[in-house]
């Protein structure tokens, strides 16, 4: 895979922030035109290093969203563990439901 200049300075800034960055915060921090900088970030979209997040939240590194995952997943087994207990603790009946 080889990378032109921008989209080098694009992974940079986005793995310096740690957060997630519109299109508009990228284009301004490269200073690049707002159409160029969009593409840009589809492009690296689609070579699987970005995550687009919604259509107004922006862009981020993939392996952040991935931790950020990982981490969904954790507490969302902590959680069931702990209402398992509470409902068989308090002969109580209850509903868990996963996806």
């Amino acid at each position: 895979m080889l990378f032109n200049i921008e989209q080098l300075m694009a992974l940079r800034l986005l793995s310096e922030t740690r957060r997630q960055l519109r299109v508009s915060e990228v284009a301004t921090e490269l200073r690049l035109p707002l159409s160029s900088t969009s593409r840009l970030l589809k492009t690296l979209e689609a070579q699987g290093l970005l995550v687009r997040l919604s259509r107004n939240q922006g862009y981020e590194l993939r392996r952040q969203a991935d931790l950020r995952g990982n981490e969904l997943d954790r507490l969302r087994s902590e959680a069931c563990t702990l209402l398992r207990a509470a409902v068989a603790t308090h002969s109580l009946t209850g509903y868990i439901a996963t996806s």
